[in-house]
């Protein structure tokens, strides 16, 4: 262990007597300054937390994948192109310990540049907070800055009734010309679509459980998170008419009603007390279509609603975390490149991993729909029937690893005040750093055991 922590303190020393750390962390703090001056919000606590968190975030995230990508691939490849790997490797150290010495080196940079520039972020977002009008300072207070959990309607189980319909289908006299997987996955979409749908002067409704929350929430504000679509899309009449009704006047919980206007395909997030859960615990709500036309909750972008959960800082913290376990994902994959590669090479192949890493849900399509192609909306056919039985185990393989790599997302959570979960955090480090960076360092250490290093001269790989 000594030796790992002897070449990370190299790693990290190296970095700052070449001055690199400082820069970065120069430009950093000024794209921080900078960029909530160049786009000014229009006085919203929505708008203002989208500058000061998102954006700024995303920015920090973004060119830290970039110098992470820099720093990994060269942090081997340059060291043996410039020959100073040779003469380190006749110490009495092994190459795995140098390999995991350099990626451990390169977690505790990243920890320095986001635990620094993300101080600095939360202050410049209590800084400019200060700027917001008293209603919308209570707002970012009660829906932004705080960590909220979320509970939603239990999913209703459709199998008898879709079912019984592909049954009916089957039996019919096309049943020959149409693929039976195909025709289930239609049915299960046309009976979710016939739950979504809300006609005119009707009403759709929702039971939600919060258990031993009840009381807890009694004096809390939650907030009703639910989007909404108009089955037939009026551009010129873009905003629907939705009456609200939380609460169950029979069922010992307060009974409230207001009529909200909705845009179609638009989240809209809509305050009731906390009173309206009933005494055993169940929020009902109903949204009665109050427009023109029929509309849709649709059941994939499901309605749920919000309650406080714990502090904002602390879920601040949570979401960097989570940030610096991606970040040390990718140092392990330029660093496995790395290994075995010189650095534009190594550069080019891990920036190609981090694509197909991005390409999820991609991947996750092609296995659920179990072909490469399209499919025939008629019949149900594949166009690429004779090639996908040899393509789709390359395409499930790649899904398996992939699926490490993706997770909730902090930065959207942290902008709209949903909880990142310890949960989340302790996922993201074993699908992440512990499986993901794990595979990565298996592999990188098995390179790097393998390259003759005694003949190569002048960045040869």
């Amino acid at each position: 262990m000594k030796q790992i922590w002897a070449i990370a303190r190299l790693t990290v020393k190296a970095a700052v007597r070449s001055r690199f750390v400082a820069v970065f962390l120069g430009l950093l703090v000024l794209g921080v300054v900078v960029l909530p001056v160049l786009i000014r919000h229009n006085g919203t606590a929505a708008m203002f937390t989208q500058v000061m968190v998102t954006y700024t975030l995303v920015m920090l995230t973004s060119l830290l994948v970039g110098v992470t990508i820099w720093m990994a691939c060269g942090a081997i490849a340059s060291e043996v192109s410039g020959c100073q790997m040779q003469v380190l490797t006749t110490k009495p150290i092994a190459r795995w310990q140098i390999w995991l010495g350099k990626w451990l080196g390169l977690v505790l940079i990243n920890g320095i540049f986001v635990l620094v520039v993300g101080v600095m972020i939360y202050g410049l977002l209590l800084w400019g907070a200060r700027g917001l009008s008293p209603e919308e300072r209570d707002l970012l207070a009660k829906k932004l800055m705080v960590a909220r959990g979320s509970v939603s309607e239990e999913k209703v189980d459709r199998t008898e009734a879709i079912e019984r319909i592909f049954q009916e289908r089957m039996n019919s006299e096309r049943a020959d010309e149409v693929d039976p997987t195909v025709l289930r996955e239609q049915i299960k979409e046309m009976v979710k679509t016939r739950d979504e749908v809300t006609p005119v002067g009707t009403r759709r409704r929702w039971e939600l459980k919060f258990g031993d929350r009840t009381e807890y929430l009694q004096d809390k504000a939650l907030f009703i998170r639910v989007k909404m679509q108009a089955a037939l899309y009026d551009p010129d009449n873009q905003v629907y008419t939705v009456r609200w009704v939380a609460g169950d006047a029979d069922g010992g919980g307060g009974y409230y009603a207001r009529e909200v206007e909705m845009i179609h395909n638009a989240y809209r997030e809509i305050e009731i007390p906390g009173k309206a859960i009933t005494k055993d615990g169940v929020l009902r709500l109903e949204a009665w279509n109050y427009s023109r036309g029929t509309l849709r909750f649709p059941l994939t972008d499901q309605l749920e609603v919000l309650y406080p959960q714990g502090s904002f800082e602390v879920n601040y913290l949570r979401g960097l975390l989570v940030i610096l376990f991606w970040l040390a994902t990718v140092a392990a994959v330029g660093l496995a490149a790395s290994a075995f590669l010189t650095l534009p090479v190594a550069s080019f192949l891990t920036i190609t991993i981090l694509i197909v890493f991005m390409s999820g849900g991609l991947l996750t399509t092609i296995v659920e729909q179990r072909t490469i192609g399209d499919i025939d909306d008629e019949t149900g056919k594949r166009t690429t029937a004779v090639i996908d039985p040899y393509i789709l185990p390359i395409f499930k393989g790649l899904h398996k690893i992939v699926s490490l790599a993706q997770g909730a997302s902090p930065i959207s959570d942290l902008s709209v005040g949903r909880s990142v979960s310890w949960g989340t955090v302790g996922g993201a480090f074993l699908k992440q750093v512990f499986l993901l960076g794990g595979l990565m360092a298996v592999s990188g250490i098995y390179l790097f055991n393998r390259r003759e290093l005694a003949g190569l001269q002048g960045g040869g790989s």
